[in-house]
């Protein structure tokens, strides 16, 4: 359309598919930037017995109005329910969103604001390559216990009860955790096992994060090793390998290195996200988010997840196949937490147990 005519007819392209766009990305960020101050205000917490609005101003010292209007937004997105006049910390809110709950989940809201500072450096990327996240600070400290509050919303619970199901899995006792980071899988299998102990091997500068976790669910039969999966010895005999999301863990080098620590009739169990032979990307915007940082000594493919070296999802089952016996290949519905648009998203991650021949 020319600018002689744009005052008399209507776009050639309707503006509907734009602005949905803006919408939901305008209102998205909104969304979360008041869920963030909710948090920090201790709203949820405070409304748990139910308040008043212009009560919990006077309480908080909040500026009433202002209050008033980001209650009204809560209990529209179902965070705060309204029953007489008083707001009332939803059920999901006392879950997820009080810092005293178990499952609190403000890690993930501090680790999603944390990508938010990378995404406002895109213009440089996309001018320099991708940068490093240390030189940046991109990255603060809450990464891991964000996938740890992940972990725990439901993917830690399931993942136990796959594997011990597992025919055989309930003669072992005792499983290496390999790159376990926070700790909890090897936790939930512990507790549901008595006579289970477990190791958890990783590099040192996760294992207070591990060690947190050992002491606040009151584990004595798990300990945490310092080690490089890569380099590390392993043992021998190993009655169990967990191997779950770990970079360069889909490589035919770290199979044989499990395999040859497993004892014969040992189990090993590896999640991942997999790519099929020829797959391309699994989520475009979380690919752009993988691709504008680089680690130094990484070498990452185009795609999340995805680093030289790399198995298919074919040929990895196929590797392991020509050593291990197929007990359980598990799709992401069974376990796995919904997807936040973020590295760290599940996608189509698969579970795999198998025993050793």
């Amino acid at each position: 359309m020319t600018e002689k005519h744009t005052l008399f007819e209507l776009p050639e392209a309707a503006p509907d598919h734009l602005y949905a766009l803006l919408r939901n990305a305008a209102r998205g960020y909104k969304c979360f930037l008041a869920l963030r101050v909710a948090l920090d205000a201790g709203i949820f917490e405070r409304l748990q017995k139910g308040g008043r609005p212009d009560a919990l101003a006077a309480c908080l010292g909040l500026d009433p109005q202002i209050l008033e209007g980001l209650c009204a937004l809560l209990v529209e997105e179902g965070l705060l329910d309204e029953r007489g006049g008083k707001l009332f910390t939803s059920d999901d809110a006392r879950t997820y969103l009080v810092p005293d709950s178990p499952l609190y989940q403000g890690a993930v809201l501090e680790n999603i604001d944390e990508t938010f500072a990378l995404w406002g450096r895109l213009w440089r990327a996309l001018k320099q390559g991708p940068l490093n996240p240390f030189e940046e600070g991109l990255f603060g400290g809450a990464f891991l216990p964000a996938l740890a509050a992940e972990t725990l919303a439901g993917e830690a619970q399931r993942t136990a009860a796959l594997v011990s199901a597992v025919p055989g899995f309930s003669q072992v006792r005792e499983v290496l955790d390999l790159g376990g980071g926070h700790g909890l899988y090897a936790l939930a299998l512990c507790a549901r096992n008595p006579d289970l102990q477990a190791e958890i091997m990783d590099l040192d500068q996760v294992r207070p994060v591990a060690e947190a976790n050992m002491l606040r669910f009151g584990a004595k039969r798990v300990r945490f090793t310092s080690g490089d999966v890569f380099h590390s010895d392993l043992g021998t005999d190993r009655d169990a390998v967990l191997l779950f999301y770990n970079p360069g863990g889909k490589r035919f080098d770290l199979l044989e290195r499990i395999h040859a620590c497993l004892a014969p009739g040992g189990i090993f169990v590896s999640k991942h996200a997999f790519y099929s032979e020829n797959e391309g990307s699994k989520d475009p915007l979380v690919d752009l988010e993988w691709r504008m940082t680089a680690f130094p000594g990484v070498s990452k493919g185009p795609n999340v997840y995805r680093f030289q070296g790399d198995l298919c999802y074919e040929a990895y089952r196929a590797e392991l196949e020509s050593r291990f016996e197929i007990l359980a290949d598990h799709g992401p519905e069974a376990f796995a937490a919904p997807n936040v648009g973020k590295f760290g998203d599940r996608l189509d991650s698969r579970l795999i147990v198998a025993r050793k021949r």
